[in-house]
């Protein structure tokens, strides 16, 4: 019913279901264990302490039957949505999970297409006064007619069904002139640019085209010049064996005027880009030193960002429990070329689509992957299910079972030290929009 978090030489008592944080204290955990041990001290300590734990074993079985009614059975509520504009790229990237999946799909969204998904999706919007649309490849700059047609018609029916619509595309950076720049101004899209390594080798080794004719590394760099007095800039670095040194990279970054970075462990089966438990250790210290300089900024008025240590920091000052690490299934699909609905843009396969939209929503088949996504093994024991919102699908789905538990010790690590930045910055007063 507790958690002793040990994590850079300070010691916090922590209540997975309720979210409760106290510092350590010797009398107080002695009290706890009497408790556990159902062992009966009447004095003021032990009533509160004893309040406190009912109260957390109140929560855990609410917690648990929100969890189980989270999904409604057999639809679909849209408030975001991934829409891959093509499959093709103009990289080769070494760890690229359209490489290891989408069961070798080709496929380029036409304008007649795009149209009909966003008329699909706005005839399914959820509740939510806003609308997410997030444009993905492949490299979605490379279908630039139809890209620029979702941004006008989207926009158009968003005035329509009275929805705010906010768009978002992730992007090698390659094609970004001014011209495409420009566009995305105009309607003020969120774009994440990819950059893995602030060496120029280490990057241009992970990310690079057949002919090693470019440079992803200065590309990226020169659109960072241009563009970071104008947008908030977003940086996508992936985690690979090759470029565990992230704190030097995540440096470079945030000097260069970047304020949010996500790092995202990549998943793949391919030997190159299979962690040990070496790396894992690593990436812990790295991300320790991440921590210590993200909280260094804050004391100078600096607010910068940093997925997965920052992430979700709000719920944790609202004691609000994360349920499932993003909406898919409830609020949230992807939508391939033809029209197929899948749960997101990384599970395009023909065993996880749920329907197409010139046809209808498979009920059965959505029931079916709604049920895996509420199926948990070893999630419901662990102190931070209630931090990490359990596996995500794509991770349920893949059979990798060392390296899922060894994501699974990095990610404990980091919400240990989510919790810890969590109390420097309530200690501090340190300045943080949560």
């Amino acid at each position: 019913m507790f958690k002793v978090i040990d994590v850079k030489n300070n010691k916090y008592i922590f209540l997975p279901n309720t979210l409760n944080i106290y510092r350590y204290n010797e009398e107080i955990m002695t009290v706890y264990e009497k408790i556990e041990r159902s062992e009966s001290k009447e004095n003021s300590d032990y009533k509160i302490i004893k309040e406190l734990m009912d109260n957390e074993e109140r929560s855990r079985e609410y917690n648990l039957q929100t969890k189980l009614n989270y999904y409604d059975a057999d639809t679909i509520e849209i408030a975001g949505c991934d829409i891959n504009l093509l499959y093709e790229c103009n990289l080769r990237c070494k760890y690229c999970f359209v490489n290891d999946n989408h069961d070798n799909k080709g496929g380029v969204l036409s304008k007649e297409n795009a149209e009909k998904i966003l008329d699909f999706i706005f005839k399914h919007l959820s509740h939510k006064d806003y609308l997410i649309i997030t444009l993905m490849g492949g490299e979605p700059l490379m279908n630039m007619e139809t890209f620029k047609y979702i941004l006008e018609y989207g926009s158009y029916l968003g005035k329509i069904h009275n929805k705010k619509v906010e768009f978002i595309t992730t992007t090698n950076a390659v094609l970004l002139d001014d011209e495409r720049i420009a566009i995305l101004e105009k309607y003020n899209v969120g774009f994440i640019m990819s950059l893995d390594s602030h060496i120029k080798e280490v990057n241009d080794y992970l990310r690079s085209d057949n002919k090693n004719s470019i440079s992803v590394y200065e590309k990226v760099h020169d659109v960072i010049e241009k563009v970071k007095n104008k947008i908030d800039l977003h940086i996508n670095v992936t985690i690979t064996p090759l470029n565990l040194n992230i704190f030097d990279t995540a440096k470079y970054l945030y000097e260069k005027g970047v304020k949010n970075i996500h790092f995202y462990l990549c998943d793949s089966d391919r030997q190159e880009m299979q962690f040990r438990k070496e790396h894992i250790n690593i990436l812990k210290c790295e991300y320790e030193k991440i921590c210590d300089y993200i909280l260094k900024k804050m004391e100078e008025g600096l607010i910068i960002t940093c997925q997965p240590l920052t992430d979700n920091m709000k719920k944790l000052h609202l004691k609000q429990p994360v349920f499932f690490p993003c909406s898919t299934l409830k609020n949230r699909a992807a939508f391939d070329s033809d029209g197929n609905m899948y749960p997101c843009i990384v599970l395009m396969e023909s065993n996880t689509s749920f329907g197409n939209i010139n046809n209808r929503i498979e009920a059965d088949k959505l029931l079916y992957l709604k049920k895996t996504m509420l199926a948990e093994k070893d999630c419901d024991s662990c102190w931070a299910r209630y931090l990490c919102g359990g596996e995500c699908l794509s991770s349920k789905l893949w059979d990798n079972l060392e390296q899922k538990k060894l994501r699974c010790s990095l990610k404990r690590h980091i919400f240990a030290l989510r919790i810890y930045m969590y109390d420097y910055i309530i200690t501090h007063k340190a300045k943080y929009i949560f």
